[in-house]
């Protein structure tokens, strides 16, 4: 048994207590394509919550876990060839290798636009009479 980054010798007839122990087996985990339908099934409910505004359930972290279990179920050993870890910070500067984006800034009023337009118009107007007066 490995532990620790260490092979060492286990003898299971010497352990006093047995309940403290989980037993994962490899058997039944389906085949790539099934392991990938069920992944992909995981970023469509992913995908609904964030077009559903539930983007409190859904983080980039969860997101960047979906996509580096596809790429490991395709045979890619490295995800960083194909995505950016988002919690991934710069040792120098202690500062997020890739920041979020800025939100989008919102649109503006409709009649403050009006009233620019407005504005204009009536500028132009003036412009225009003085012109004639001239």
């Amino acid at each position: 048994m490995r532990l620790r980054n260490a092979w060492i010798t286990v003898d299971p007839r010497n352990w006093k207590t047995r309940d403290d122990m989980t037993i994962n087996v490899g058997l039944g985990t389906g085949g790539k394509a099934q392991q990938f339908a069920q992944v992909m099934a995981l970023a469509n409910v992913q995908k609904e919550l964030i077009g559903g505004g539930k983007v409190n359930m859904v983080g980039d972290r969860e997101l960047y876990n979906t996509a580096v279990e596809l790429t490991r179920i395709m045979g890619h050993k490295n995800p960083g060839r194909f995505f950016n870890d988002p919690t991934a910070v710069n040792p120098q500067t202690g500062q997020l290798l890739y920041p979020p984006p800025a939100p989008p800034t919102p649109p503006p009023d409709p009649r403050v636009l009006a009233l620019h337009a407005k504005a204009q118009a009536d500028q132009l107007a003036v412009a225009h009479r003085a012109q004639v007066e001239q």
